[in-house]
């Protein structure tokens, strides 16, 4: 957790709120790339992109 802004709901330390973003940005591109995936082997099933703590860990480490 990093330390919000009361005021304005932003995190105000700029490294910490670009790193997060960046993840957020990855995490968006995996789950899309993932969807894309699972609808090329079989557009009748059901994808599941939810991530796992372990794999949002290992896109933070990268």
């Amino acid at each position: 957790m990093a330390y919000t802004n009361k005021h304005t709901g932003e995190i105000d330390d700029g490294v910490v709120r670009d790193v997060l973003s960046l993840i957020e940005t990855q995490k968006e591109d995996e789950e899309t790339r993932l969807s894309q995936l699972q609808t090329d082997l079989d557009a009748t099933s059901t994808a599941s992109t939810n991530f796992s703590w372990i794999r949002i860990y290992e896109i933070v480490e990268s």
